[in-house]
């Protein structure tokens, strides 16, 4: 299932993308789910907040950043103290998956790469 945006502006996540035949597609409108082409489907990915943010990692920390009218800010930081045990680690990639701009997979790769550097993987 994607998300799709509501009016608000909030994801909600009951389109489902398929190619369904008619009993089925009928089974999935009546239950309020809705069908996405193949191009919606692109259109949403293009607008996901988490386009644009990228991971950095220095000695001491590892940092969200997005470019803002054409200048790097930094959106989020995490402390190498707070990412020791793979159970820190777990939980920040969760947290990190619950933030409207976090992507879990960019963040988990950007952590492995940091804690691989901080001889804590």
């Amino acid at each position: 299932m994607l998300p799709r945006r509501k009016e608000n502006g909030v994801l909600e996540s009951n389109a489902i993308v398929c190619t369904p035949d008619s009993q089925t597609r009928r089974k999935m409108m009546s239950e309020g789910s809705k069908i996405i082409t193949g191009n919606e489907m692109i259109e949403m990915a293009k607008n996901l907040p988490s386009n644009g943010v990228w991971w950095e990692h220095d000695k001491n920390c590892i940092t969200a950043h997005k470019e803002v009218k054409g200048k790097k800010r930094e959106l989020y930081w995490i402390d190498r103290k707070r990412c020791k045990t793979k159970d820190q680690q777990i939980d920040w990639i969760l947290q990190i998956a619950g933030k409207i701009w976090g992507d879990p997979y960019k963040f988990t790769a950007a952590l492995k790469k940091a804690c691989q550097d901080w001889n804590v993987w």
